[in-house]
């Protein structure tokens, strides 16, 4: 039985075979007579044919993505559990809820940053405003600082004369028992001790010294571009010199010169020029005259004083400090602004401690030793010589005082007599000093009252 079996699978796979040969397509085309037959009872009888592992396989695919195979075979028609048909449903509410949640929050964040907004809007409106209010205080403060700068200015002019006015009364009655002959007194003249010859020539220096600056001075106030400024400054000199009736537009010179003395020569009386960081205490009286001669010797020469200052050298502090101040007092920071455009000279004085290297400081370097060597000689003595200012308005008295306008032969002759009653102080020029009975005369700018 088996045996018979085996020759029909023979015969039946030799029968296909050699059918394939004559049309390989033949599985392709399931409808094509014979063959379609013979595959039809083969399978009746259960045997599988070459392919049909192959379309069972497609067979399967397909069922599984339609979601009707099974784990049981193709012929399975068992539905899915209905909770696989929910799942996208349960997961598009869940985003939908997800999305409306997410616009809630987006809302939320919207509101608050548009109320930030307005909130630094606001506030930034605010700090506008105050930054205004504080730049108009801040200007009216100027404006005030600026008045009451002036204010002292003017204050300052007033005490000056003042005090000149004081001074000059005070010793004037000291100087006026001197008689027109008046002796030198015995000092040594070679150059080892101080003697009024030394202090003249000291204080022809600085004659010299002044006249100089004086012109750089003026040639500054020329160049300056604003009329109005210049007229201000000119208005400031003259009403300080006491509203001086000239006799000569030339004669506006004498001014300036007693305009920068004044403050070169203001606290001369003070060993220190009152300037607090120089002052000395308990001090031996003949160890000090005798240091300030020495100081004098040191830096008498002028010229190689004022290369060491102006190189910025080491050097005595009371010098640079007398530098410093003086400086500042002949040409404050308004001065300086009208006469340079800036304030370089003070600001290297103020925040470098140095001296200026310009022309204009030179010059006026030159005049400040000369009058410091004079205070430093003045202290030299056994007893100090004294400083003699005459006031305006004071009778012209020719032992005692030089006119700075040269006189001629006839004003000389009459200098005693009718001249001196008609000519009296129109300004001081330069100080006069008296050592023991020694006198050097002050120079001074004379009115002529012609009656």
């Amino acid at each position: 039985m088996r045996r018979e079996s085996r020759r029909d699978d023979e015969k039946s796979a030799l029968l296909l075979h050699n059918n394939s040969r004559r049309n390989r397509s033949s599985l392709a085309k399931p409808g094509s007579g014979h063959d379609l037959k013979m595959q039809q009872q083969l399978r009746q009888e259960g045997r599988r044919l070459p392919g049909d592992h192959h379309l069972l396989q497609m067979q399967q695919q397909g069922d599984f993505q339609k979601g009707t195979f099974s784990s049981r075979g193709p012929q399975s028609s068992r539905k899915r559990p209905s909770t696989v048909a929910a799942v996208p449903i349960v997961l598009r509410e869940s985003k939908d809820h997800v999305i409306v949640s997410l616009k809630q929050k987006l809302e939320q964040l919207t509101t608050k940053v548009v109320i930030m907004q307005e909130q630094s809007t606001a506030a930034a409106s605010k700090e506008a405003q105050s930054i205004a209010r504080m730049h108009e205080i801040l200007e009216s403060k100027d404006r005030e600082i600026a008045s009451l700068r002036d204010q002292l200015a003017h204050l300052k002019t007033d005490m000056v004369v003042l005090k000149e006015k004081s001074v000059a009364a005070k010793s004037w009655s000291d100087w006026s028992t001197a008689t027109t002959t008046i002796p030198t007194g015995s000092y040594k003249d070679d150059d080892t001790a101080p003697s009024p010859k030394i202090l003249q020539y000291a204080t022809s220096a600085v004659k010299e010294a002044t006249n100089s600056f004086a012109k750089t001075f003026i040639q500054k106030m020329i160049q300056i571009p604003d009329l109005n400024n210049r007229k201000t400054l000119e208005d400031r000199i003259r009403k300080e010199s006491g509203d001086v009736l000239l006799s000569s537009e030339n004669h506006s010179k004498f001014l300036v010169q007693a305009f920068i003395c004044r403050r070169l020569y203001e606290g001369f009386e003070n060993e220190s020029f009152n300037i607090e960081s120089c002052m000395s205490w308990d001090v031996d009286q003949q160890q000090y005259t005798q240091a300030c001669f020495n100081q004098f010797q040191l830096y008498r020469r002028n010229t190689n004083t004022v290369s060491i200052l102006i190189n910025n050298e080491p050097h005595d502090n009371f010098l640079r400090q007398f530098c410093f101040q003086k400086f500042q007092a002949i040409v404050d920071e308004h001065t300086e602004l009208l006469l340079f455009g800036n304030t370089q000279h003070s600001a290297k004085i103020n925040r470098h401690k140095r001296h200026p290297c310009t022309e204009f400081y030179q010059s006026f370097c030159k005049l400040a030793v000369a009058v410091w060597l004079v205070h430093r000689l003045a202290f030299s003595f056994d007893c100090p010589a004294r400083i003699f200012r005459a006031r305006k308005g004071q009778a012209f008295q020719a032992s005692f005082m030089t006119s700075v306008v040269p006189w001629t032969m006839e004003d000389e002759e009459d200098a005693s007599s009718s001249f001196s009653t008609t000519s009296v102080v129109g300004v001081m020029v330069l100080p006069g000093f008296r050592v023991s009975k020694s006198i050097i005369e002050t120079q001074v700018y004379l009115e002529h009252n012609h009656t």
